[in-house]
């Protein structure tokens, strides 16, 4: 593997390209590069499947007609023979990630604004349909639709975890969709993985890395999947965090709709996050985030 990747970066970034260090822990292999100049991100992917085909390059295209600030494409290639799924080389962003045990508090709570406004500029790129951006042409017509194909693959996985017991799952699918649909929120440009996981911060400044989930999906959904994400991340004042951030996203607007939504699609972001933990093998936060799901799942049956 090393070997096929430093004589890809080298013919690529020239002779002096070379492997700097190993990322981790991710979904793919990912190292830092640099060609004596500057670094850069070198990552394969481990599906053929995903990201889907012709996604990243479109996104790509949206994001700098935008003048959104992202990590850009240096090579890519999803049919390289000696990586199955592909590899994509891009530029390093310079700064901490977000999550850096560096920032203190005022400025994570920094971070956390200068996402509101970064995400909320993505947010106006509409799609007339939902779901999975294969060449940019999502093909669902509902998020409902999405979301119950979603959940009945992520159900496949749970069943096998002895500790996972959900009754009536169809009437909870049924009536999941059923509430998300009557939101009727349209599908914007959505990063997928929304998370400070995945901003790097440097002077006052976010820039949203890691494209790889990018949906057509309701604004809400992004912020529901960071919301979820940031009630199991290390740390105190999480409740000020996600406070910062929902100001500032809704300054103009109305809040409260966007959190009867939250409550609804936590129960969709616990199956997926849930599925991901018993795959990788995961379990040092399994028990609470089923406790949690149990909870939603009562207060959606009772609503």
């Amino acid at each position: 593997m090393l070997y096929e990747i430093e004589k890809l970066i080298k013919e690529k970034l020239g002779e002096n390209a070379k492997i700097v260090k190993k990322l981790g822990p991710t979904n793919n292999q990912a190292y830092i590069i640099e060609d004596g100049i500057k670094q850069y991100i070198f990552k394969t992917y481990a599906s053929k499947n995903w990201p889907e085909d012709g996604k990243l390059l479109y996104v790509n295209s949206l994001l700098t007609k935008m003048g959104v600030r992202y990590a850009k494409e240096i090579a890519y290639d999803r049919q390289y023979q000696a990586f199955k799924g592909g590899y994509v080389i891009e530029q390093k962003i310079e700064g901490v990630p977000g999550t850096d045990k560096s920032l203190n508090e005022e400025q994570v709570k920094d971070v956390y604004k200068k996402m509101a406004k970064y995400i909320k500029e993505v947010h106006k790129y509409q799609f007339s349909s939902y779901g999975y951006l294969n060449f940019g042409k999502p093909d669902y017509s509902t998020l409902g639709d999405y979301v119950e194909d979603v959940m009945y693959e992520n159900y496949e996985v749970l069943k096998i975890y002895d500790e996972f017991k959900i009754e009536n799952f169809d009437s909870l699918v049924k009536k999941l969709c059923k509430k998300l649909d009557s939101f009727n929120k349209k599908p914007v440009l959505c990063h997928g993985d929304f998370s400070i996981r995945n901003v790097i911060y440097n002077d006052g400044e976010v820039v949203l890395i890691d494209w790889d989930d990018a949906m057509a999906l309701p604004a809400y959904c992004d912020i529901a999947r960071m919301t979820y994400d940031l009630l199991w991340l290390d740390g105190n004042n999480k409740d000020k965090f996600k406070d910062v951030f929902l100001k500032e996203y809704f300054k103009d607007g109305s809040i409260e709709e966007y959190k009867e939504f939250e409550k609804c699609y936590h129960i969709f972001s616990s199956f997926d996050f849930l599925a991901h933990s018993i795959n990788k093998k995961e379990d040092k936060s399994l028990k609470n985030k089923i406790d949690y799901l149990n909870t939603l799942i009562i207060n959606l049956s009772n609503s």
